[in-house]
């Protein structure tokens, strides 16, 4: 067994049934991998949810607070992000991931942690579809929604300015007026960065300054007037917030945004015993 690279353990066990309120929550897959080099020593446990409605409007995550023991006592090792949670999702499946236990351990005793299910409404304040937003620069998108801010940048206004001697009064009032930066210095970095890393087409690009402290804006999605998603891609570094477009933005395109408000999430503990080890 030592002379081989990489051994992967794969079971498919019989279908075992945790304890979650309200919910069907099911073990369906065990996967193992052990490596005799310097790789990471990995078991993932499969887990699927039967009874809960789950599309683009109806989300799930398992949150990171997961406790894992085995039965020599040991806690084992959570990992996060990608594939193992730390993001919503549609998929019926979620992978939970841990760095593997000793090769001695027959089972995990037991396994805890919260479903997080995120339902997107408006009603629950939980989407927000801004139209016009085009038109609507310098002002905070988000303002029924405090303390969020979402400030659509008039790029070509700043751009006209910027390095010369109008530069400093017109971020000045800026800051007082619309909110960008706490403080004079906070709002000339952030437009100089902003200048820095644009790319060569500007035209096809959205600058946002965003304040989320809490970390609850999920999604900012871009639709044109048929209801086609338009936003290519996207990059968030501090305050900024910026979205690449396929086409030039036109008037009739809205703004989507996916908030997690206390109304839309909605948690539920589970818990699985005696999950025997491939």
């Amino acid at each position: 067994m030592k002379n081989i690279l990489l051994i992967s353990f794969l079971i498919f066990t019989s279908i075992q049934f945790g304890l979650a309120q309200d919910v069907s929550f099911k073990i369906v897959q065990v996967n193992e991998q052990r490596h005799t080099g310097h790789g990471e020593n990995k078991i993932s446990i499969i887990v699927a949810i039967d009874s809960l409605e789950l599309d683009a409007d109806h989300l799930v995550q398992v949150k990171d607070s997961i406790l894992a023991v085995d039965n020599t006592g040991r806690v084992l090792e959570h990992f996060r992000g990608y594939p193992y949670g730390g993001y919503f999702q549609e998929d019926k499946e979620l992978s939970i991931g841990f760095k593997a236990p000793r090769g001695d351990v027959t089972e995990i005793e037991k396994l805890e942690g919260i479903l997080e299910y995120f339902t997107i409404s408006e009603k629950l304040n939980s989407k927000v579809i801004l139209h016009d937003f085009i038109n609507h620069t310098n002002e905070n998108l988000l303002a029924v929604l405090p303390p969020l801010k979402l400030i659509l940048i008039n790029y070509n206004e700043i751009k006209k300015v910027y390095g010369t001697e109008d530069y400093y009064p017109e971020i000045k009032r800026i800051q007082q007026e619309v909110g960008i930066g706490k403080t004079m210095e906070e709002t000339d970095v952030f437009f100089s960065d902003m200048f820095y890393f644009q790319n060569n087409n500007p035209e096809l690009e959205l600058n946002f300054y965003i304040e989320d402290p809490d970390k609850i804006i999920n999604k900012i999605t871009v639709y044109n007037g048929d209801g086609k998603p338009m936003s290519s891609n996207y990059s968030n570094s501090g305050n900024r917030y910026r979205i690449g477009l396929s086409k030039e933005p036109l008037p009739d395109w809205k703004l989507e945004i996916h908030v997690k408000t206390k109304a839309a999430l909605k948690e539920i503990p589970f818990q699985f015993s005696n999950i025997k080890m491939p």
